[in-house]
């Protein structure tokens, strides 16, 4: 599989040159500046008291002595991001399986739970899944569902993208976790950080700042899961849009809960197993018990 192909593929030509152009400005020649980027990501998390889940490339992972020592919190779980940066989609399904198998014991090795993982590309189908489940994996973050945005603000590199990750609209697939074959899934909400700057090319920082807090009480109103997608290369751009969006979630009533994904999976789970049962009494009232 060539990766070149598939960034054109999801990017189209330009984009994917002009990716190659500022991926050295974002994370620096050593990792350095990811380190103080992350930093100031745990410190944002820890001043609205949030967590966070962290999808990493367990290759990535498996390089770096020392890295999940240094940023190991309450408030940050790592994902599994695949063994490698490849599209899963176009793997065989023997392949998918064992990358997945040695995504699952590096998080064992590295003293983390290898409860999560989202695809490279947000690109998957039904042998991936089978592959998380028998690897181990509790939940699945790759179906992309897509919220509506101003029609003035969408690109052909937008819809190309929303084409190529296999999303969902959000008013058609509700925003909420499902239990598939004993795998919990849980969408994941475009347009993420990677839309609104590298595709949506939003530049005026009121309309930047304003569509992660429209999508929130979109959520809230239905009673749905936002699933936030921010990479910490563009945080500093982003930085006013997370934070806007975290100060709204606080002031929302009923209240916001901040989870990591395992969270939500593992709440999820024990929800299934709650029973309600329901009884007709006289004079048209009803008695309600529920179990769990």
């Amino acid at each position: 599989m060539n990766p070149l192909s598939t960034a054109k593929r999801g990017k189209g030509l330009w984009n994917m040159i002009r990716r190659v152009s500022v991926i050295g400005q974002r994370y620096g020649l050593t990792s350095q500046k990811m380190e103080r980027t992350l930093l100031r990501f745990s410190d944002i998390l820890e001043q609205y008291q949030a967590k966070a889940t962290f999808p990493i490339t367990t290759a990535a992972l498996a390089r770096r002595n020392g890295f999940s020592e240094n940023h190991r919190s309450e408030r940050i779980e790592f994902a599994s991001h695949g063994y490698f940066h490849v599209d899963h989609a176009r793997l065989p399904a023997a392949d998918q399986h064992q990358q997945l198998l040695a995504a699952s014991q590096v998080f064992d090795q590295k003293g983390l739970l290898p409860t999560g993982f989202r695809c490279p590309y947000l690109r998957w189908n039904e042998n991936t899944l089978e592959a998380v489940k028998q690897a181990g994996f509790l939940y699945d973050s790759s179906q992309a569902l897509y919220w509506e945005i101003e029609e003035s603000f969408k690109t052909q590199s937008y819809r190309r993208v929303l084409e190529f990750y296999g999303a969902k609209p959000a008013n058609e697939y509700p925003a909420l976790p499902r239990l598939k074959d004993g795998l919990i899934r849980i969408p994941y909400c475009l347009p993420d950080d990677e839309a609104l700057i590298d595709r949506l090319r939003i530049e005026d920082e009121t309309d930047l700042n304003s569509i992660w807090p429209a999508i929130l009480n979109q959520t809230h109103r239905l009673g749905e899961l936002f699933t936030l997608g921010l990479h910490p290369e563009r945080l500093p751009q982003c930085e006013p849009a997370l934070v806007r969006t975290m100060e709204q979630a606080l002031e929302l009533v009923p209240a916001v809960w901040f989870a990591r994904l395992d969270e939500i999976a593992n709440w999820w789970r024990i929800c299934r197993g709650s029973r309600m049962i329901i009884h007709e009494e006289e004079n048209g009232q009803y008695s309600i018990k529920v179990q769990g």
